[in-house]
């Protein structure tokens, strides 16, 4: 192994926990995602319009908004 992937592997090998990490709970953080995106999105005009304050799931807002 030379000097740079030895560097390499240092610098990034916290980073690849994180990610392993990750994959594992991909659907938690994307439902955590999609909680922050939607109360954010609640006061706006389109929110209102479908109801984002009463959206507690992915399923309800497949429901509740259209494609």
């Amino acid at each position: 192994m030379n000097t740079t992937q030895v560097l390499n592997k240092i610098y990034f090998q916290k980073r690849q926990k994180a990610i392993a990490r990750y994959a594992g709970q991909a659907e938690r953080i994307q439902r955590q995602v999609l909680r922050r995106l939607l109360h954010k999105a609640a006061k706006t005009q389109w929110g209102i319009e479908h109801g984002y304050e009463t959206i507690d799931s992915y399923e309800r807002f497949e429901q509740n908004v259209p494609e």
